[in-house]
């Protein structure tokens, strides 16, 4: 599941129960309600561009009136390559288990949304894996993606229909992530020459052991 680190880097909280923001309004003047459950904000430059709620009943997910679909995790596109995922859950896993790596995003209009105006966020992104749910419904969102942006390609997990599933299911995500990149952006295979750590993470611009931190 998600750590504490990465709920509290997304933002993420939880709502007890529905009140109203006379402040925001709806279409037909009335305040906008914001219901009990999963608090998911998406920010794109320190701007809150959408408010959606994760909720325990049928619709699973809601918003609150007046946001707009954007990138979800636009600000980690700052990396060679970038993983393009179905929902904020399993970008925020993602992002857990190999942020270091690459940069991870996804739409929050669901996996048919692409606006063109977002191709803008991975104008320096070199290469983009397009990896939404297996299923029918992602498989064709994830080629319309790749129809209109030359440099990305499409790619499935090994097992379950998403990154989350694939994770409950024993399934390594970093090391799924690793064999999706050119060998100048994968980690040493060597172990690290203080702790013999044979795990890398990718900070400001060098890998460095996971455990002592050793470049």
């Amino acid at each position: 599941g998600l750590t504490e680190q990465t709920i509290k880097h997304w933002g993420v909280g939880y709502n007890p129960s529905q009140y109203l923001v006379p402040e925001i309004q709806t279409f037909d003047g009335s305040p906008a309600a914001v219901f009990a459950g999963i608090m998911i904000p998406a920010r794109v430059d320190n701007l809150l561009w959408m408010l959606k709620i994760r909720q325990d009943k049928e619709p699973k997910y809601i918003q609150v009136a007046g946001g707009k679909p954007t990138l979800f995790g636009a600000h980690t596109l700052n990396k060679p390559s970038c993983l393009l995922v179905e929902g904020e859950f399993d970008a925020m896993l993602a992002w857990q288990e190999a942020g270091d790596l690459v940069g991870i995003a996804s739409t929050t209009g669901g996996a048919g949304t692409w606006h063109h105006e977002w191709s803008i966020y991975l104008l320096t992104t070199q290469r983009i894996f397009v990896a939404y749910d297996r299923d029918e419904t992602g498989i064709k969102a994830g080629k319309l993606v790749t129809a209109q942006i030359a440099r990305a390609k499409q790619v499935l997990v090994p097992a379950g229909k998403d990154i989350t599933e694939y994770h409950q299911a024993g399934g390594n995500i970093r090391q799924w992530v690793i064999s999706l990149l050119p060998d100048e952006e994968k980690p040493p295979k060597t172990g690290c020459r203080i702790c013999y750590g044979t795990e890398w993470q990718h900070r400001d611009g060098k890998w460095a052991c996971s455990i002592c931190q050793t470049p």
